[in-house]
């Protein structure tokens, strides 16, 4: 995952740096490890609301948070951290988050479904640079569609749609615990 973060990260030409990518993919990662050295796991929605702080951590106009009280693994919030800051740093450079206008909104929702937890993230109300023919999958969508399954056992799914993105993650329930 590291390595794949850093190669990501090396092929960026975007003015926000291939640096500061790097920076923000590993801080996400070690700012939980510390957390989750101390206590067994880590709360999902301080993970969520964590990555959110720079709009009143989630309780800025438009976004939404919530879900039941659940506690990800470790291995799991190190993977779970890492997803949310590609999807915030996502939408802070294309989506919700930095073209907030009157319609736009932001949901993160997650919810038991069958043997697993469901993490959605929604956007809605913004233009995005959606339907390109040629869009390059950058490190965001590879981690939530490939590496995820791979590691965690996660379904998902990613999607740029007319007016926003929309993700969902399922977690099997052997990477959770409530």
């Amino acid at each position: 995952m590291v390595q794949s973060a850093f190669d990501s990260a090396a092929n960026d030409d975007s003015p926000y740096g291939r640096a500061a990518h790097l920076h923000g993919r590993m801080q996400a990662i070690s700012c939980y490890d510390r957390a989750i050295a101390v206590e067994s796991g880590i709360d999902l929605e301080l993970l969520v609301r964590d990555e959110l702080r720079a709009f009143q951590f989630g309780y800025a106009p438009g976004i939404m948070v919530e879900g039941p009280e659940v506690r990800l693994r470790p291995d799991t919030g190190r993977f779970v951290a890492l997803a949310l800051h590609e999807l915030a740093t996502n939408s802070i450079k294309f989506g919700m988050l930095g073209r907030s206008g009157p319609d736009a909104a932001l949901r993160v929702t997650w919810a038991f479904r069958n043997d697993g937890l469901e993490l959605a993230w929604q956007e809605s109300g913004v233009a995005v640079l959606a339907t390109l023919p040629a869009r390059r999958k950058g490190f965001g969508q590879t981690l939530i569609e490939d590496i995820l399954p791979r590691h965690l056992g996660a379904a998902s799914r990613f999607a740029l749609v007319p007016g926003g993105v929309e993700c969902a993650i399922l977690l099997p329930a052997q990477t959770f615990g409530i």
